[in-house]
């Protein structure tokens, strides 16, 4: 058995492979040049679509801020023009009340003290000028409460003007003139000429001196 594979193996045909015809070689190398020639031809195409897609972003935004309409500018803000610090009578250095005027001519009263009245009284807010040295009510105030004056309450305050608070008893009718005790007064001054000094709460009672 051996012996007869080994002769059957023997006449078995051998293949050896064949070498490659010179001419197919050379249509082989030509059509992968021509494929490499080709490929970069995308590249311009892909560039020019995407300078017409960033055209119509451009396009787009501009014609959307065409239709949105013309938002107007925020008015300025209203500045404090004058201040004035209202202290009680005597007082040295503590600040009772802060009023200031903006320049849109409204008028803003705020606690910077802590008031104790009995619940028969009342405190007022008067004010005087220059050219009216009468006395004239503005309002009646909170003890504990900040209050906001219209313009067309007060006007415009000039350098100088005087502003008191008072206590005067409960009525059925707003009082006058002041007759009570002044509990707080001071002037006004314009912005530029001096700034309010430190704001602090403190408690303090009525004081019944008037000057």
């Amino acid at each position: 058995m051996e012996a007869q594979s080994a002769a059957t193996a023997a006449q078995a045909p051998r293949l050896t492979p064949q070498p490659q015809h010179p001419a197919a070689e050379t249509e082989a190398h030509t059509q992968a040049r021509k494929a490499r020639r080709q490929r970069p031809a995308l590249l311009p195409w892909i560039g020019g679509l995407a300078v017409v897609l960033a055209l119509g972003v451009a396009a787009s935004q501009w014609l959307i801020a065409l239709a949105q309409p013309d938002v107007p500018a925020a008015p300025p803000r209203p500045h404090v023009q004058q201040v004035a610090i209202l202290q009680a009578p005597g007082s040295t250095s503590t600040p009772g009340w802060l009023l200031t005027q903006d320049s849109n001519l409204q008028v803003n009263l705020k606690p910077l003290v802590d008031v104790e009245i009995r619940s028969t009284e009342a405190v007022y807010l008067w004010t005087q000028s220059a050219t009216d040295p009468a006395p004239r009510l503005l309002s009646r105030v909170m003890p504990d409460a900040s209050l906001r004056l219209a313009p067309e309450q007060i006007g415009p305050i000039g350098p100088g003007q005087v502003f008191e608070m008072t206590l005067e008893p409960i009525r059925e009718t707003l009082p006058a003139e002041p007759e009570g005790a002044v509990l707080f007064i001071g002037r006004a001054v314009g912005l530029e000429e001096t700034a309010p000094p430190a704001q602090s709460r403190a408690t303090t009672s009525p004081n019944p001196a008037r000057h």
